[in-house]
């Protein structure tokens, strides 16, 4: 790929995911995110969308957050810019990808003099409150159960301890 032969390094990337065992292993679909960035610069997007859309649902775990940040990277925009300095295109919310709208977290903000601007969603920092706590037992109450054996434990240690006094004896 960069050499620039893009037309066969889709054709290496395909044969070497089918070597990998298909895309549902971790190789495989590394080698098809591999695929999907050649199927991108060889101008076939919307294979390439296809194939990141199908590693973000079946893929394995680490490929699949790769596959969907991939995929942001490929829905923006791209840059149209003059040597070093690249001028950034004015866009508005509702006209990026819904991907990337989801993506970003912004809100929407209208000034008095009727421009609209975006600025990162507010964060509520405060931690949510815990629901209460159910009322504990007290402390001295036991119930039935452990009332019973607090009365029997102390006789059947007592009545164990004289079978043994009697059997050395005896």
């Amino acid at each position: 790929m960069k050499k620039g032969q893009y037309d066969s390094a889709v054709a290496l990337f395909r044969r070497a995911t089918e070597f990998a065992g298909g895309h549902r292993t971790r190789r495989g679909g590394q080698m098809q995110l591999w695929l999907a960035q050649a199927l991108h610069a060889a101008r076939l997007t919307e294979d390439a969308h296809a194939s990141l859309r199908t590693l973000e649902r079946e893929g394995h775990a680490s490929v699949r957050r790769a596959a969907k940040s991939l995929l942001l990277v490929l829905h923006a925009p791209t840059l149209k810019g003059v040597g070093e300095r690249t001028n950034f295109p004015r866009a508005r919310l509702e006209d990026l990808p819904n991907p990337l709208q989801q993506a970003l977290k912004v809100e929407k903000v209208v000034k008095a003099t009727g421009r609209t601007t975006y600025r990162p969603a507010a964060r509520n920092w405060k931690p949510e409150p815990r629901p209460p706590r159910p009322p504990r037992r007290l402390e001295g109450a036991l119930s039935e159960r452990e009332e019973t054996l607090a009365v029997v434990m102390p006789a059947i240690f007592f009545c164990s301890m004289s079978l043994l006094y009697v059997a050395f004896v005896l």
